[in-house]
């Protein structure tokens, strides 16, 4: 079957969020994660079934109206929003969750390296660099890769198969045709092994439920992270040098291996998997086995893990829906209506 034959549906979602890329001036800035956590612990301290009233603003943890630093007609919101349309798109299409990850990781990477002069990224051209970069990645991952004409239609011939292509070829240059890239995706198996999952594979289809429930979390949280720009690493314009060098030293100031180890950690909490090895008390959700395969001992873990906390006490009243609809789904073991821990039951 044809790319595009994989859905019954037409493509003009596609291209929605894409109508008006503009920022309201009451979003918070993504910098600003220390505010959403301290809206949490004022919460009260109740752990009932219904769990406790997480409001947080509407996105105020994934968007916010700075610009990025090479691309000055972009914003954070932007970028989220493009994030969550790749994620739209790829459940629709049916890709491989690694091609996601893929694609987002170049579009971050492209994004974070200073372009030649006259070649920054203007906001109508946003959804077609999230075209050439998850088609680059539906090169590398899938085994029947979308071609450029599928594109064509999911952006509701926004573009044409030319600018598409050209793009592709920005992409690729600017990143130094180096477009293998370590994703949290393509090591969190790794982890998971180490967190007592016998078999990924044989888990998602035969193996126990709370191995499956694990797993859909783990993803659930990866993808929530995905829609973080501070997460991601992206420089932006109001960004200290430190972290600018860093960026342009590393190619990237995202860490893949802290962010999946992190994600374990918080699926794991959230699910209340315990170390059987330790005494059942607070802070026992890291292993000695996590800690030796991870290279990561619980301290290491506490900033991120926080970081994806807060993302996920505030995904039911974020804008950007996608993956909180996504993991809403039997599909995916509706891991999204679990009720969220109160930052006092992480175990820091």
């Amino acid at each position: 079957d044809s790319f595009t034959s994989r859905s019954v549906h037409s493509p003009p979602y596609a291209n929605r969020h894409f109508t008006s890329l503009t920022v309201p001036s009451t979003q918070q800035s993504i910098n600003s994660t220390s505010s959403c956590t301290s809206s949490l612990s004022c919460h009260s301290s109740s752990t009932d079934s219904e769990g406790f009233d997480h409001s947080i603003n509407n996105n105020e943890a994934v968007c916010g109206s700075q610009n990025l630093l090479h691309h000055p007609d972009l914003t954070v919101n932007m970028r989220g929003i493009l994030v969550d349309w790749l994620v739209e798109l790829a459940d629709e299409y049916k890709l491989h969750v690694q091609t996601l990850s893929l694609a987002v990781r170049l579009v971050d990477d492209f994004l974070g390296c200073e372009p030649q002069k006259g070649k920054e990224v203007h906001r109508t051209m946003l959804q077609c660099v999230g075209c050439a970069c998850m088609l680059i990645a539906s090169k590398l991952e899938e085994s029947s890769p979308p071609k450029v004409i599928d594109f064509v239609y999911i952006s509701d011939s926004t573009y044409t198969r030319r600018e598409i292509v050209d793009m592709e070829i920005q992409v690729c240059q600017t990143l130094q045709f180096s477009l293998h890239r370590v994703t949290p995706h393509s090591i969190v198996h790794r982890y998971l092994l180490a967190s007592g999952v016998s078999s990924i594979s044989s888990s998602l289809s035969n193996g126990g439920y709370v191995n499956r429930m694990l797993i859909m979390m783990v993803y659930y949280f990866l993808e929530l992270g995905m829609l973080s720009v501070e997460l991601s690493g992206v420089p932006m314009a109001d960004d200290t040098m430190e972290n600018i060098e860093a960026f342009n030293h590393d190619g990237t100031i995202s860490k893949p291996h802290l962010l999946a180890a992190s994600a374990v950690y918080l699926a794991r909490a959230t699910l209340g998997i315990r170390d059987t090895s330790a005494n059942n008390s607070v802070g026992n959700f890291w292993s000695p086995t996590l800690a030796h395969y991870t290279e990561y001992k619980l301290c290491d873990l506490e900033d991120t893990v926080k970081k994806l906390h807060v993302l996920h006490a505030g995904a039911e009243n974020c804008s950007l829906k996608c993956v909180y609809k996504k993991y809403r789904t039997n599909q995916y073991l509706m891991v999204a209506n679990r009720t969220v821990l109160h930052p006092h039951q992480l175990g820091f």
